[in-house]
């Protein structure tokens, strides 16, 4: 199961977070993710929290996602949210990805996707059930990947967002700022 909050922020709060969109019919829409580092001057000065729409279960897919299975679908997630980039900015952005997991136990952690993709992968029958992928920012020698995973418990496949079907736990969340470094 899982949950949609609300809630409202000062503006001086909305430039120092990476506004994305979540889309899809289960999606949040125009959102925004803190480090961890803000959360606790965030929280002193937020708004009531407010559950919108109904907690969903994922779509049944297979039982089961071996390591190799799950790399392909986690580096497909990477490159559709490279393109959603690309077509964003107007150009091609380098091949070499720095991921920057958030989640996890990890606050802002620098890896490349293979350890990133070690973190993610919790064996055959056990997974998280969001990881949010989105391009941050891009130099000219590499993209800046932010990959996120929620903060709820991993269960069955079948338990994942899999939104669309087949997509397992992630999501590809549209960027909308990418800072484009020189």
């Amino acid at each position: 199961m899982m949950t949609i909050t609300a809630t409202d922020i000062p503006a001086e709060f909305v430039e120092q977070g990476f506004v994305f969109n979540d889309p899809g019919p289960f999606g949040a829409g125009p959102s925004i993710h803190f480090s961890d580092a803000m959360l606790p001057e965030l929280c002193a000065v937020m708004g009531r929290v407010v559950i919108l729409g109904s907690p969903r279960r994922a779509a049944r897919s297979e039982a089961k996602m071996e390591k190799d299975q799950f790399a392909t679908l986690f580096h497909e997630h990477l490159t559709k949210a490279v393109r959603l980039a690309q077509t964003k900015v107007g150009r091609a952005l380098p091949d070499k990805l720095i991921i920057e997991l958030h989640g996890a136990s990890f606050a802002g952690k620098e890896m490349s996707p293979s350890e990133t993709l070690d973190v993610l992968y919790l064996g055959s029958e056990k997974f998280y059930r969001i990881v949010d992928i989105s391009v941050l920012s891009a130099s000219e020698s590499t993209t800046r990947v932010f990959v996120r995973v929620s903060d709820h418990p991993p269960g069955a496949f079948e338990e994942t967002w899999n939104d669309p079907p087949g997509s397992g736990p992630f999501k590809v969340l549209e960027p909308i700022r990418i800072r484009l470094e020189e």
